[in-house]
């Protein structure tokens, strides 16, 4: 069951007098409407008018995988902010049906004037299965570590390297698949275990030949000797997969989307020097009826012109990424990595990133520089006339305990050339499932950045069916604020390793 008293647009059948007029006089009045700018926050409104709306609900379930649900829904059709459909009373009627425990399908009545279908997709982020060992099938003449080695790479564990001392076996592993490095860990001990070995094994494990997890020493490396090293030939992966490409609150209308086959592939030139393609084709889409165009486009158009992009999804294979990176850790907790190419769908460009990053700490800082171009709408290799040098410094911080949390602060220049600084927090679980928020602040003064005040949104990923659905939400599409959208920056691949929090 669920109750609430509505004031403003909830407050659509004025039954009661507003009874925080008993604590003071001042609720029952209510400013209008139009005394604060979209997106701002008008506290004056807040509980305040000479009336209220009772809504009320129910959800009944009358057996095992049937529900009936009724609700009293008191929302002003006709009020100031927006219009909402006519109605014939105030009540809707509904029946869900689980197909399953993460499936529902429902079919309702609503104030008295339209039906409506619906499905429910759920899942607990934390409910994920415990991951099992598979031993390799090895040969009547693999040595140990032969052996070792088809143990990992069955289990996901690449390795590059293996070095021995009298004492110790040393792995330097390449690792893309599990992202908790206790199970690493149980992988090595127990592939370890069925190879025969029963020296202490110390590991090095590395990402894009990024030093992630560092236990080989100098004093090591100087007194081992190398048994085995991988052939760094040309590595080349592609995968193709379906996504989702939604679009939301255009004035056009409010939901826009699009159906896309997306190929992603990566060459692995050498060990830190990686080419990566991002490809799309377009199946189905609504985008072609988007013709209102920007209101404020201040201080430079970014942004704002992505109803452009959207018209030109459905002219073939578009090309969304194609990018060259170069991994490096030339000291112990310091990274770089420099890019160069078509970075995202709407800027190419080059650059560099610098991260200080210490494992088993919970920080992190550092700073990246951009120089960009914005490309044109076409999806192609052309550009338009706009360029600019982006840069930012960043801080990363994990909350572990009682409220786990992930923040990052950067302060800089933005795309479009404001400056300022966007302060964002969001919570992972152990599958892979994240959400987050955002907010940017720039020199753009809030009558220059028009609805919406300031930049802000809400990202979330939930990998069903791959990375299906991976998308940041904006409730307006702003040019203040802009960054670029990169593949990977130095700080999520090094936190892979991190506990998750």
């Amino acid at each position: 069951m669920h109750f609430g008293l509505g004031w403003g647009q909830l407050n659509g059948t004025s039954d009661f007098k507003n009874p925080l007029s008993y604590v003071h006089d001042s609720f029952l009045d209510r400013p209008a409407e139009t005394a604060g700018r979209g997106g701002a926050f008008n506290p004056s409104q807040y509980f305040s008018g000479p009336s209220v709306s009772p809504f009320y609900g129910i959800s009944y379930r009358l057996n095992k995988n049937l529900f009936l649900n009724f609700e009293k829904d008191t929302i002003l059709i006709d009020g100031p902010r927006m219009p909402y459909p006519d109605k014939e009373n105030d009540y809707s009627f509904g029946l869900k049906y689980s197909l399953n425990k993460n499936l529902s399908l429902g079919l309702s009545y609503e104030r008295g004037s339209y039906f409506s279908l619906g499905f429910v997709y759920k899942n607990d982020p934390r409910a994920t299965k415990s991951y099992e060992y598979q031993k390799a099938n090895t040969s009547v003449g693999d040595n140990k570590y032969t052996q070792l080695i088809k143990n990992l790479e069955e289990n996901g564990i690449g390795v590059n390297k293996i070095t021995e001392t009298s004492r110790s076996l040393g792995l330097e592993l390449t690792q893309f698949i599990h992202s908790d490095i206790a199970l690493v860990e149980q992988i090595i001990k127990e592939s370890g275990r069925d190879a025969g070995i029963n020296k202490s094994i110390k590991k090095d494990v590395k990402i894009a030949n990024l030093s992630a997890v560092t236990e080989i020493d100098e004093s090591f490396k100087r007194n081992a000797k190398v048994i085995y090293e991988r052939d760094t030939a040309r590595v080349f992966s592609t995968n193709t997969t379906a996504r989702f490409r939604p679009f939301f609150a255009s004035r056009e209308e409010f939901f826009k989307g699009a159906f896309l086959l997306e190929n992603d592939s990566e060459f692995v030139l050498k060990e830190n020097l990686f080419f990566n393609t991002n490809l799309k084709y377009s199946i189905a889409n609504n985008f072609d009826d988007l013709r209102f165009p920007p209101v404020d486009t201040y201080p430079a158009q970014v942004r704002s012109d992505i109803k452009q992009y959207l018209k030109n999804m459905d002219k073939g294979i578009l090309v969304g990424r194609a990018q060259l990176d170069y991994h490096l850790t030339p000291k112990k907790n310091h990274h770089l990595m420099i890019s160069g190419g078509i970075l995202e769908d709407m800027f190419s460009g080059y650059g560099l990133e610098y991260l200080y990053f210490k494992q088993n700490t919970n920080y992190a800082y550092g700073f990246e520089v951009f120089n960009v171009r914005k490309r044109d709408y076409d999806w192609g290799f052309g550009h338009l006339d706009y360029k600019n040098l982006t840069y930012s410094a960043n801080l990363y911080y994990r909350n572990y305990g009682s409220i786990p949390f992930d923040m990052k602060i950067s302060a800089g220049e933005y795309l479009a050339g404001d400056l300022g600084s966007t302060i964002e927090f969001k919570r992972q679980f152990s599958n892979g499932v994240s959400f987050g928020v955002f907010a940017t602040f720039t020199d753009v003064s809030t009558e220059q950045f028009g609805e919406g005040s300031f930049d802000k949104g809400i990202i979330f990923n939930i990998p069903i069916y791959g990375n299906f659905i991976n998308y940041t939400w904006r409730p307006l599409t702003k040019d203040p604020g802009a960054k670029i959208i990169r593949k990977n920056s130095l700080h999520d691949l090094l936190v892979k390793f991190q506990p998750i929090n």
